[in-house]
């Protein structure tokens, strides 16, 4: 990257003092102008052969050799037995390129207690954000319509830039699971893009395996990582894995819906969808492959049964609750949706997407003041609830309350900074407020991170008429 900038800027130099020879009355100007110019070519042709270095991230977990005592606390984390320490290193190894946008997804079974930066270096501000609809479930104007957790847990770091040779070490506390035949993966997929603009796509499996069978004791294979591309079908090594822990026969119903789970993840639908229809087959009581079926099914009805079913196997499943709560407001069931949700919350009080569903129910209905109560509980869970911050402020500017609704459109921007949807709605507020140029800015930067966002280029061209007025 140095050296074709460096090329680049000659060609320039070159090319302006050769340019500026023409006009000299030296009686050798055609021979400085011949040299200049051959010059400025000679670097201009060199261009496209210069190396110019793609950045090399290296992504890594590492375990901790320290060993809490049960029941003691750390950090506000009160330490469990099956819990492990990890640090998740992050590393651009190349020596002159940065990568922009750099974003890391980890998805395993089981729960990832604590997170938090440890050491950093190189790097703009570190974002943390669980369960994101843009990645394992899909959204409509913030009201989800597909399970966003299948079943396993999510977290999402992310950072616009990091510079060459600069670092960051995420601390990781990590509950494996509480299952007693759990076995699988621990999936880090990381994307970010080059100089060049071009998208490099990695991906790294770690096994989760049975330390001791008695106890189970359960800890990730920081020692043997298996890397590869997103393009290739590592669904393929969570059967391995599984046939490496000894804990589930790859034919068993927990096999099949583990399986299901990792390619629903990949979207291949089709796929997950005979996954978990023949973990029914074996095993037609077990609620998580109903629940996870029914998130992949298109029809609403056959999705509701499923739904049904997975409570009806295990009745306090605040998961299938919500499910069928989303399922019962997609068919305009709102009265049944929020039922649901309740049910939802009552068996799993800190479940933020419950809360954040009932609230986004309340305001299809008309009751404002109740969605917004309902955003602040789902805030009050997960702080970083880029959805919840975005549609309180709806719920705010609803009400008239503008202030509001311009913070909880910030907040959520600070959180997730390609937010476009929140850029768009402080653009309309600033636009009707008359602070135009305010607007322009904000539709811009709405455009910035969605080039073919209709909406925002509507509202631009009405700004940038209104301000020509």
């Amino acid at each position: 990257m140095f050296w074709k900038s460096l090329f680049q800027v000659l060609v320039i130099i070159f090319t302006v003092i050769g340019t500026v020879c023409t006009i000299l009355p030296s009686p050798n100007k055609i021979i400085l102008v011949i040299v200049f110019f051959a010059v400025a070519a000679i670097f201009g042709i060199s261009m496209p052969f210069l190396k110019v270095e793609i950045p090399k991230i290296d992504c890594s977990i590492t375990s901790t050799p320290l060993n809490y005592v049960e029941g003691l606390p750390i950090d506000g984390v009160t330490w469990e037995k099956d819990f492990r320490e990890y640090f998740l290193w992050v590393r651009n190894n190349s020596k002159q390129a940065e990568a922009y946008y750099l974003k890391i997804d980890m998805d395993m079974i089981g729960t990832i207690v604590k997170y938090e930066v440890s050491s950093q270096d190189g790097c703009e501000e570190i974002f943390f954000s669980r369960n994101t609809t843009n990645r394992f479930g899909r959204a409509e104007k913030g009201v989800i319509t597909e399970t966003t957790k299948l079943h396993s847990n999510n977290l999402q770091i992310s950072t616009s830039k990091l510079s060459d040779e600069g670092h960051f070490k995420v601390r990781l506390v990590v509950k494996t699971s509480s299952a007693d035949k759990d076995t699988g993966t621990f999936i880090i997929k990381y994307r970010y893009l080059n100089v060049g603009g071009d998208k490099i796509k990695q991906s790294i499996i770690y096994k989760i395996l049975v330390k001791d069978k008695i106890n189970k004791s359960l800890y990730i294979d920081t020692a043997h990582p298996i890397v590869g591309h997103f393009d290739r079908q590592t669904i393929l090594t969570f059967g391995e894995s599984i046939k490496i822990t000894g804990e589930c026969e790859p034919d068993s119903a927990e096999a099949h819906n583990n399986l299901g789970v990792t390619y629903a993840q990949a979207g291949e639908t089709n796929k997950a969808i005979e996954q978990f229809t023949l973990a029914l087959k074996s095993k037609p009581d077990l609620a998580e492959a109903h629940n996870n079926l029914g998130a992949q099914i298109v029809e609403l009805d056959k999705a509701i049964e499923e739904f049904k079913l997975a409570i009806k196997y295990k009745p306090d499943f605040a998961e299938a609750h919500n499910n069928l709560g989303i399922n019962y407001a997609k068919a305009g069931e709102q009265k049944k949706a929020i039922e649901e949700y309740k049910l939802a919350i009552k068996f799993k009080v800190d479940y933020e997407w419950a809360y954040y569903n009932l609230g986004v129910t309340y305001i299809q209905i008309g009751e404002t003041d109740k969605a917004i109560e309902q955003f602040k509980l789902a805030i009050k869970y997960k702080p970083d609830f880029t959805w919840a911050h975005y549609n309180l402020g709806v719920a705010y500017k609803k009400q008239g309350e503008i202030d509001k609704a311009i913070e909880e459109y910030k907040l959520a921007i600070r959180y997730e900074p390609g937010f476009v949807e929140a850029y768009n709605a402080l653009g309309v507020i600033y636009g009707q407020a008359g602070e135009t140029d305010k607007a322009i800015e904000e539709f811009k930067s709405a455009i910035k991170y969605k080039s073919d966002y209709a909406e925002a280029h509507s509202n631009l061209s009405v700004a940038y008429k209104n301000k020509g007025k």
